[in-house]
């Protein structure tokens, strides 16, 4: 794959299959997000976490750009690739209710730089918080001419914030 494609010159850019569209367009918007909350998630493995907070988050790494090739493929999953379905938002929800569990009931707002692991990981929730309005305003915009976000995608981009804040809270200790 060449990186240097020289049609970034003229204000636009190439969807992953391969219409080119201005740089302005929402959708570059939902993948600049979406790309920025795996860089941000990556910033937070490369932290102290437990064996299986890491294994979750490279889950949800490998699983965010399952999500940006639908979406840069006009909301068709790759031929290569599978798609996000109901197993995905399960594993999520799964681990969720296991740090419910673990954690207990939080009653109280939580002020994220106890330490600067659960910092990252709340700046990552926040990020993926954005990137989840953006996903949201371009299904929106989408519904009539390509149907829209899938809808696994929506619920999983929904509980990885939920998720991460979490693990946040586990890492406040």
């Amino acid at each position: 794959m060449k990186i240097s494609t020289k049609i970034g010159d003229k204000g636009e850019s190439r969807l992953f299959n391969g219409r080119i569209l201005k740089k302005s367009s929402l959708v570059f918007e939902v993948l600049g997000d979406l790309d920025e909350f795996n860089a941000v998630i990556g910033m937070c493995r490369a932290s102290a976490l437990g064996e299986e907070s890491l294994k979750i988050l490279e889950i949800v790494q490998k699983d965010i750009y399952r999500i940006m090739a639908v979406i840069g493929n006009d909301m068709k999953t790759p031929r290569e690739m599978i798609e996000i379905d109901r197993k995905d938002v399960l594993l999520l929800e799964q681990y969720i209710e296991k740090l419910e569990e673990e954690i207990g009931e939080i009653k109280k707002f939580v002020m994220p730089g106890k330490n600067s692991l659960s910092a990252n990981l709340h700046l990552a929730r926040t990020v993926g918080r954005r990137a989840e309005r953006k996903l949201v305003a371009y299904h929106e915009e989408m519904i009539v001419a390509l149907g829209g976000v899938p809808e696994f995608i929506l619920q999983y981009v929904n509980r990885v914030s939920d998720l991460l804040f979490l693990i946040a809270c586990k890492a406040d200790g």
